[in-house]
């Protein structure tokens, strides 16, 4: 009987992630994507103002050709940020690029996460495009190393 209980409650906490991981990003997908137009040219707390889902952690790009900048952050939903597999992020591209020394040192000091001080520090960047994805392969690299 224990066991039964067991698996139906594990179950309801199985259905319930994934219902938010569902619900996050339905409202990603409608409320930021398809407004994208209000919010590109503007500074990045318009949107982070505009959001009743606030992001969590942040990972800041590398430009292929310039390894000094960082032309696009990615925002992360979910507990464990870029080490989740069911992680969604907006990519914020910015109208003029960061200075990666900048960004890298506010994200170590921060552990990553999206606190009042980073939020302060991208406040006012501008944004050039916005996109949302999900973490489609961790899982898989993650298995393939462990295999």
């Amino acid at each position: 009987m224990k066991k039964v209980i067991f698996l139906i409650v594990v179950c309801f906490f199985a259905f319930q992630v994934s219902a938010q991981v569902t619900d996050t990003l339905s409202y990603l997908q409608t409320e930021v994507v398809a407004k994208k137009n209000l919010y590109i040219g503007q500074p990045l707390s318009k949107l982070l103002s505009d959001l009743q889902i606030q992001p969590k952690s942040i990972f800041g790009g590398i430009a292929h050709n310039n390894k000094t900048i960082e032309p696009y952050t990615k925002f992360y939903y979910g507990d464990h940020g870029a080490a989740s597999s069911n992680a969604y992020y907006i990519t914020i591209s910015w109208e003029s690029t960061l200075q990666k020394s900048e960004t890298m040192s506010l994200q170590m000091n921060n552990n990553g996460l999206l606190n009042t001080t980073v939020k302060n520090y991208y406040a006012n960047k501008i944004i050039k495009d916005i996109t949302v994805s999900r973490n489609p392969d961790f899982t898989n690299r993650h298995r393939r190393a462990n295999d």
